[in-house]
């Protein structure tokens, strides 16, 4: 299975499920998001609008605990989360985000629990860039997203 930082140098600080964020700052980062898609949906009535949610990198793979994340505001210099707690975040995000989507007749495409499932075999980020998708990962975002608009 793939596994956290000992088996990759230089890859921390992660991004994580924005844990660097208050509850404050993640409400109104949350409240930015929603406002900017309700307002995409009135320039594009007819255009059938789907989120697709990607989790951060700390989501998937089994990092050694505790995790030293990226800071979005470097003035509050690096912090550590566990695993644990990315989790809830990630839940909590995720949920938030369906329940808005539900509310106002949108798509979503939640990719966590695919790219946790086959992150344990094989690494979907890196190695040239771990704060995004590698090739494998793009195809399995792809075909998440390729499988929910033949759904629909």
């Amino acid at each position: 299975s793939v596994s956290g930082p000992e088996n990759v140098s230089g890859v921390e600080p992660l991004q994580s499920a924005s844990m660097e964020l208050n509850e404050e700052e993640l409400d109104f980062a949350l409240q930015v998001f929603m406002e900017s898609v309700r307002r995409l949906q009135t320039w594009a009535p007819d255009a059938g609008i789907t989120i697709v949610y990607l989790p951060s990198i700390v989501t998937p793979y089994q990092w050694q605990d505790p995790v030293q994340i990226y800071q979005t505001f470097p003035e509050r210099g690096i912090s550590e989360t566990t695993l644990e707690a990315n989790k809830l975040r990630s839940e909590l995000l995720r949920s938030r985000i369906d329940a808005f989507a539900v509310q106002h007749d949108l798509g979503f495409v939640d990719t966590t629990p695919t790219i946790i499932e086959i992150a344990q075999e094989q690494a979907l980020h890196g190695p040239v860039d771990w704060r995004h998708l590698n090739d494998a990962g793009y195809h399995v975002v792809a075909d998440l997203v390729a499988a929910s608009r033949s759904a629909n």
